[in-house]
């Protein structure tokens, strides 16, 4: 799912269905739609968050993230696989982390 339904802003307080449907969400969309999928499998899930600096997103939406909250709440999930409780982030598909990983040499 990562990667099928790429990261991409638009109004972060989107159902589960709404982001299925538009194909891309924020890290709250694609959370709470992982959150879902996890649960429809019979596998105990929570949606939960972090706070990050407001530089994190700078990358994406660039001079913008001044108007981020500093620190925001970035969403994510908790999972129960293996008899543990497991920290999963969905958020960044492969393109978009690598735009957030680059690191000028």
């Amino acid at each position: 799912m990562r990667d099928k339904i790429p990261f991409g802003f638009g109004l972060y307080k989107r159902k589960a269905s709404e982001v299925l449907q538009r194909g891309y969400g924020v890290c709250w969309g694609k959370a709470l739609l992982l959150t879902a999928l996890l649960r429809c499998n019979r596998i105990p899930a929570r949606f939960g968050s972090i706070p990050v600096k407001s530089s994190f997103i700078a990358p994406a939406i660039g001079t913008w993230s001044v108007l981020a909250k500093n620190p925001f709440n970035h969403c994510l999930n908790i999972a129960w696989l293996n008899d543990r409780w497991t920290v999963l982030d969905v958020a960044l598909d492969r393109r978009t982390y690598e735009t957030f990983s680059y690191r000028p040499e």
